[in-house]
C-alpha cells in the first residue's frame, strides 16, 4: 500500500511540474509570435509586450496555486465517499430473516429471562453443508450465570449470535420465557440483549 501510495504521489507531482513548464512554454512561446505580430491587447487596444506576456505567466500561475489548494478537500470527499458506500451498501440489504411473525412486543417487566434451546439445528449460509449446531438442547436459567466452554468454531458465538437473530435457525427452536424468538418484534427483542461482540465492525473515518 506504500509503495503504491508513493508511486501516486510521484506521478501527480510530475504531472504537476509537466504542466507547469508546459504553461511557461505555450505562454512565452505564443507571447513570442503574438509580439513579433504586433498584435494588440483585446482589453487595452495597445500592442502586446513583454510585460503583457509575463502578467499572464503569473496569473496563470497564481490562478494554478489556488487550484492546487483544492487537492487536500478533495481527498477529503474522496475519503468520505468511500466509507459512506459501505454503509449505503449496508442499509440497501434485503434481510433474508422472515419478519411476518416478527409482532410481539411484551413489556421489559413481564421478561423474566428464560432461555431455551430446543433441538436447534444451524450452519452458516456461506456454508450450509457444515452444520455448526447439531440438534442442540440447553436451557438458562434466569438469574444464574452461564458459561460456554470450547474450542474455537464449536458454536460459543453462534449462540449468541442466534439468540440476537443475527441468523434465523435452520431447525429447532428458540425460545425467551416459552416464546418462540421468531414471534418477537425485532427491535424489541434486540433492546432486551445486552451483548459485548468480540469482532468489532468498524466504518472508516
Amino acid at each position: 500500500m506504500g509503495i503504491k501510495n508513493g508511486l501516486k504521489s510521484a506521478c501527480i507531482l510530475c504531472l504537476i511540474s509537466i504542466l507547469m513548464y508546459s504553461m511557461y512554454s505555450i505562454a512565452i512561446g505564443m507571447g513570442s509570435i503574438f509580439i513579433v505580430n504586433k498584435e494588440k491587447n483585446s482589453n487595452t487596444g495597445t500592442v502586446l509586450n513583454g510585460g503583457d506576456v509575463l502578467t499572464v505567466i503569473l496569473s496563470t500561475l497564481m490562478a494554478g496555486f489556488s487550484l492546487a489548494t483544492i487537492l487536500p478537500h478533495l481527498k477529503t470527499i474522496y475519503e468520505a465517499r468511500v466509507a459512506a458506500s459501505d454503509l449505503f451498501e449496508l442499509s440497501k440489504r434485503v434481510p433474508q430473516i422472515d419478519l411476518s411473525r416478527s409482532v410481539k412486543k411484551p413489556s421489559k417487566e413481564t421478561i423474566t429471562g428464560k432461555i431455551e434451546f430446543k433441538g436447534v439445528m444451524f450452519s452458516y449460509p456461506n456454508n450450509p453443508n457444515e452444520m455448526i449446531l447439531k440438534n442442540l438442547s440447553i436451557t438458562f436459567e434466569p438469574g444464574k450465570k452461564t458459561a460456554i466452554v470450547g474450542e474455537s468454531g464449536s458454536g460459543k458465538s453462534t449462540i449468541v449470535n442466534l439468540l440476537n437473530r443475527l441468523y434465523d435457525i435452520t431447525g429447532g427452536q428458540i425460545l425467551i420465557d416459552g416464546i418462540d424468538i421468531k414471534e418477537f418484534d425485532l427491535p424489541t427483542l434486540r433492546s432486551y440483549i445486552g451483548y459485548v461482540q468480540q469482532e468489532p465492525i468498524l466504518f472508516n473515518t
